[in-house]
C-alpha cells in the first residue's frame, strides 16, 4: 500500500470516529447556549487546547494578535502578522512565504499548531499555511531566544497558532478580486467539542504593473476537537487534516525560465492533551506530512521531489511552588521518522525518467529536561529559566549522530507606578536538521553532501525595555541585540557540488515600539514600529534583516459598525545581504469597513493596498513585486 493510500485511510478512519465523537456530543448536551453580540466571532474558547507553557508578559515578549484585529483579511499567517512590531515578511511571496522575527528567520523560527511543533525540510523555513486563517482564531507570537522554553530552532522566538473552537454553528463565504479568490468555511460544536471546516481556492493573480503571478492554490482543511471530563481529568483530542493541490511558487523565474510548483501538500495531525486540578499537563501527538515539489524547465526537463516524514511529540510539565518561589518543571521529547526525500528527473523531449535517492529513512531523536523559575518582591520580579538538550540523528546510510546544548535565560522587571523597567538576557540554538547533516547522494541538480560535523548555531540576547500602562494610553519600547555564532548555510564547492557549513558569525540590533490610544470606546489608534541591522563577523550585510518601518492604525467602532485604516511607512533597504537586492521605500494603506446586520450576521469590506503602490514585500532577489490594489468581501454568520 502507497504512503499516500495509508494518509488517506487514515483521514477517513478519523473522519468516521470524528462523526461519531460529534453524534454523541450533541445527544448529550442539552444546555442552552448563551449569545452575547458583543462576541467576535472567531471568540468562543469553549475548549482549551493549550499551546505556550510561558506565563504571558512574565520573561519574553509575546503577543496574541487575533484575526479580527488586522485590517487585512488575512488568506495566509505571514499576512496576518507581517506588520507586527519586530516581524516581517520573509522569502519569496505565496502560501509558502514565511515570518522573520527580528531579523532572523527560515529554521531558525519555531512554528506550533495548538501546541503541536511544525517541522519543514524546505531551506526558506517553516511556513505553517496548510491550515486555513478561517479556522485560526489568531496567533501568539514570541521574541527573543525562546529555546528554553521550546527547545531547538526558537533562537529568534515562536509563533503559536491557535485554532478556532466554537461552541455554537457559524459559517463565512469570503471573495479576493486578486486571483479570483474564494474561500468557504463553517463549523458547529458545544462545550464538548467543536469541528470546523474550511476550503479556499484562487487562480493565479497579477503585480500591481499586471505581471502575472504564478500563486494560485487550492486546499481544504479541517479542525476537530471533543472534550472529556474524567473526574479530576481534562481529556482533549484534536484531530487536523489539510490537503493542497496545485500551489504555484511565485518568483522571478516564472513562466520563462522555471515554472516551480507544489501539486500535493498533505498534512494528518493528532493530539491528545490530558491535565488535572493539580496543575500538570500532558500532550502526546504525531504529525504526518508529505510534499511534492515540481520544477519544470521549459523545452528542457522536470524535477519532482517528494518529502515525506512523520514526528512524534511528548511532553509533561507541572507547576510547583516554595514559599514566595514558583515556576514550572518538565521533561519533552521530539522525534522524527522515516524522513525521506526522492528526486525524479524526466526530460520533457523522450519522456524518459530517472529517480534519485536524497535521503532515506532520515531519524532524529530530541529530548530536553527544563525548568523555570519566577518571584515577586516588593516592585520586583525575577524570571530565570533553564533547559539540557539531547539530539540523535541517522538515516540508512548513516552512523547515529548526537549533540547536546544547554540554554537559559534571566528577567528583571521593575515597577515605577505604570511605568516599568526590564532587563533580559538569554541564549538561544539550532542543532543541525537531518537534512544539513545526512542528506547525502547524487541528484538532478548535482552531488549534494551533507555535513555530520555541523555545529549547532548559537545565540546570546540582551534586551532592555519600557513600558508605560496608564488608563487610556500604553507603551511599549525594546533595544535589543543578538550575537550568533556557527550560521549554518548551504555554498557550493565547485560547479556541481554543494554542502552545508558553519561559516559565519553574526551581530544583530534593534529596536521596536508600540502604543496604544484609546481615545473613547468607539475609538482607538495604535503607533508602531521597528528599525534592526546586522552585520557577519566580516562586516558584511546579513540576509533577512528587514527594512526599517513604521506604521499607525486607527479603529473607530460606532455602534454596529467598524472602520479601520492601517498606513505602513516602510523605508528604504539600501544594504542587501546573499541572496537579495535593495527595497525602495514604500507607503501601503489597507482599509476595512464591517456592518452587524444583525446578532447573527455581519458583513465585512476590506481594500488592499488602497494607494495601488509598487512595492516589494521582501528583500529577496527572486521575489516578485506585491499584488496591486485589491478588494475583498465576506459574509459571516454566528
Amino acid at each position: 500500500m502507497c504512503k499516500k493510500t495509508v494518509i488517506h485511510s487514515k483521514v477517513v478512519f478519523l473522519l468516521a470516529t470524528i462523526l461519531s465523537f460529534t453524534v454523541h456530543a450533541q445527544g448529550e448536551s442539552g444546555a442552552e447556549q448563551a449569545t452575547s453580540d458583543l462576541m467576535p466571532d472567531s471568540a468562543a474558547p469553549v475548549v482549551v487546547v493549550t499551546g505556550t507553557r510561558h506565563e504571558k508578559d512574565d520573561a519574553l515578549i509575546n503577543d496574541f494578535v487575533s484575526i479580527d484585529e488586522v485590517a487585512k483579511a488575512p488568506n495566509s499567517v505571514v499576512k496576518l502578522l507581517d506588520n507586527q512590531p519586530g516581524l516581517a515578511a520573509n522569502g519569496q511571496p505565496g502560501l509558502f512565504q514565511t515570518i522573520n522575527i527580528r531579523g532572523l528567520a527560515r529554521q531558525r523560527v519555531q512554528a506550533y499548531i495548538s501546541g503541536m511543533r511544525i517541522t519543514s525540510e524546505r531551506r526558506a523555513g517553516i511556513a505553517a499555511s496548510f491550515v486555513d486563517p478561517a479556522l485560526l482564531s489568531g496567533a501568539e507570537v514570541t521574541q527573543g531566544p525562546a529555546s528554553t522554553y521550546y527547545g531547538s530552532g526558537a533562537i529568534a522566538g515562536t509563533i503559536h497558532l491557535q485554532t478556532r473552537q466554537e461552541d455554537r454553528p457559524w459559517m463565512m463565504l469570503g471573495y479576493h478580486a486578486d486571483g479570483n479568490e474564494w474561500v468557504t468555511a463553517g463549523g458547529t460544536g458545544d462545550d464538548t467539542y467543536s469541528i470546523n471546516l474550511a476550503y479556499r481556492t484562487r487562480d493565479n493573480g497579477e503585480t500591481v504593473t499586471g505581471t502575472p503571478k504564478n500563486n494560485q492554490f487550492s486546499q481544504h482543511s479541517l479542525n476537530f476537537v471533543r472534550h472529556f471530563e474524567l473526574g479530576n481529568y481534562n481529556l482533549d483530542w484534536q484531530v487536523i487534516e489539510s490537503q493542497g493541490r496545485d500551489i504555484g511558487k511565485d518568483n522571478l523565474r516564472f513562466p520563462e525560465s522555471r515554472i516551480t510548483s507544489y501539486p500535493e501538500e498533505n498534512h494528518l495531525l493528532s493530539q491528545l492533551t490530558l491535565s488535572s486540578d493539580a496543575s500538570w499537563f500532558a500532550r502526546l501527538y504525531f504529525h504526518d506530512q508529505d510534499l511534492v515539489t515540481q520544477d519544470i524547465r521549459p523545452e528542457n526537463r522536470i524535477n519532482r521531489v517528494t518529502t515525506n516524514s512523520l514526528d512524534i511529540g511528548f511532553s509533561l510539565e507541572d507547576s510547583w511552588q516554595q514559599g514566595d518561589w514558583k515556576g514550572i518543571y518538565g521533561v519533552e521529547y521530539f522525534g522524527r521518522r522515516g524522513v525521506d526525500s526522492v528526486e525524479e528527473e524526466i526530460d520533457i523531449a523522450t519522456r524518459a525518467s530517472q529517480s534519485y535517492w536524497a535521503l532515506e529513512s532520515g531519524e532524529e531523536n530530541e529530548s530536553a529536561l527544563f525548568a523555570t523559575i519566577n518571584r515577586e518582591f516588593n516592585s520586583w520580579s525575577f524570571h530565570s529559566g533553564i533547559r539540557i538538550n539531547y539530539l540523535s540523528q541517522k538515516s540508512d546510510i548513516s552512523e547515529s549522530l548526537s549533540d547536546s546544548y544547554t540554554t537559559y535565560f534571566s528577567t528583571l522587571k521593575k515597577q515605577l507606578g505604570d511605568w516599568e523597567l526590564g532587563v533580559s538576557y538569554g541564549t538561544g540554538f539550532r542543532f543541525a536538521t537531518v537534512s544539513e547533516r545526512l542528506f547525502n547522494g547524487t541528484t538532478a541538480r548535482g552531488q549534494v553532501l551533507g555535513n555530520p560535523d555541523l555545529l549547532p548555531e548559537e545565540s546570546e540576547s540582551l534586551d532592555l525595555s519600557v513600558s508605560y500602562a496608564g488608563e487610556s494610553l500604553k507603551f511599549e519600547a525594546h533595544g535589543f541585540n543578538t550575537d550568533i555564532e556557527n550560521f549554518i548555510e548551504r555554498i557550493s564547492i565547485d560547479d556541481d557540488t554543494r554542502t552545508f557549513r558553519n561559516i559565519t558569525d553574526g551581530k544583530i540590533s534593534g529596536w521596536q515600539y508600540k502604543s496604544e490610544y484609546i481615545a473613547s470606546n468607539s475609538i482607538s489608534l495604535v503607533l508602531a514600529g521597528q528599525g534592526i541591522s546586522g552585520h557577519d563577523a566580516d562586516g558584511n550585510w546579513l540576509a533577512d534583516i528587514p527594512a526599517e518601518r513604521n506604521s499607525l492604525s486607527l479603529l473607530y467602532q460606532p455602534d454596529n459598525w467598524i472602520t479601520q485604516l492601517s498606513y505602513v511607512k516602510r523605508s528604504a533597504k539600501s544594504k542587501a545581504g546573499d541572496g537579495e537586492v535593495p527595497l525602495d521605500a514604500a507607503d501601503i494603506i489597507d482599509f476595512k469597513l464591517g456592518y452587524r446586520i444583525n446578532p447573527d450576521w455581519r458583513i465585512q469590506f476590506v481594500i488592499e493596498n488602497l494607494l495601488d503602490e509598487a512595492y516589494f514585500s521582501s528583500a529577496d532577489d527572486l521575489a516578485t513585486q506585491a499584488t496591486g490594489r485589491n478588494f475583498g468581501l465576506s459574509i459571516f454568520y454566528r
